[in-house]
């Protein structure tokens, strides 16, 4: 990913071939969630969860006698934390890499990328996403049948959440500085807290807290509401969507979502849309590409994805 990076800055030299570069995306998109699997197993055998150490067991023999205050056993608090933080890591690592396999096996004739991913590539080849019913450009017959042809999605894999932004208007004295900063543009509520969503647009400080894990020091002088207004934006990520350069898209009615979504048009244009799909657990299915191939009637062919 990094050596495809590189060359990006390259490609506002005319001497650059653009063909190359559409290529590039492609082995991006393509090659994004294999990366992703071989981070995975690497990190899994370089993490080393040490066992029960002789601190932990005098500890143990320590607290069972009352000594629950001595030097001892507040080492062995520290080492069981470190413990069970590895374990964490561990735990998240193989759930993330067998969801990646389950992938595999329920769609093998798809190619899949974290969303993180997609968003990395968006940013650095001036690109956007947002629904195909804002795309204004032909789609070619090659990538038509493709659209067409595609592997419709089980249920359990659909993505059928809301995602939540808030953001407030009119901040009350007492808030820091830096509180102000972060929320005068919209946040997302973690996935965790979307039922804390109706407590949130009431602005108490105290909902704020626990949703975004907000230390009390940003709040002074007992202020309990954050500002006059609280908005919030409801965002739904179901159907098709396409990865194309902003000029190809009708942005009526379309909230931007993403930093890197709107970058500078002044840019050269790469003209080499990517269809995909949000899957419900970070990742999105790549459904078709365009590019020069997409030209050649040879190459229309259906394609079971």
């Amino acid at each position: 990913m990094v050596a495809i990076f590189n060359k990006v800055a390259n490609f506002f030299n005319d001497e650059v071939d653009s063909d190359v570069l559409v290529q590039e995306i492609h082995d991006a998109f393509d090659s994004s969630l294999q990366k992703e699997d071989e981070e995975i197993k690497k990190q899994l055998k370089e993490l080393n969860i040490p066992g029960k150490s002789a601190t932990i067991e005098k500890a143990e023999r320590l607290t069972s006698l009352g000594f629950k205050s001595s030097e001892i056993v507040v080492k062995a608090l520290e080492e069981r934390k470190k413990i069970t933080e590895a374990h964490k890591i561990k735990k998240n690592l193989e759930n993330k890499a067998q969801k990646i396999w389950e992938l595999k096996a329920r769609y093998p004739f798809s190619n899949f990328i974290s969303f993180e991913s997609l968003k990395e590539i968006c940013k650095k080849y001036n690109l956007i996403y947002a629904p195909v019913t804002h795309y204004l450009k032909d789609v070619p017959e090659k990538n038509l049948l493709e659209i067409e042809k595609r592997q419709l999605l089980q249920n359990s894999d659909v993505n059928s959440k809301l995602e939540h932004y808030v953001k407030v208007v009119g901040f009350r004295e007492g808030i820091s500085r830096e509180i102000q900063r972060k929320f005068s543009d919209f946040v997302k509520v973690p996935d965790k807290y979307t039922n804390e969503i109706y407590s949130l647009q009431y602005g108490h400080t105290n909902s704020f807290k626990k949703v975004f894990d907000i230390d009390s020091k940003h709040f002074r002088g007992g202020v309990s509401y954050m500002g006059e207004k609280i908005e919030v934006r409801t965002v739904e990520k179901t159907g098709l969507f396409i990865c194309a350069p902003k000029t190809h898209f009708d942005l009526k009615n379309l909230q931007q979502q993403d930093d890197f979504g709107y970058a500078h048009s002044t840019t050269k244009v790469i003209k080499d849309p990517v269809v995909f799909e949000f899957l419900n657990n970070g990742i999105c299915r790549i459904v078709s590409k365009w590019g020069k191939e997409a030209e050649d009637v040879l190459l229309v062919n259906p394609v079971e994805n």
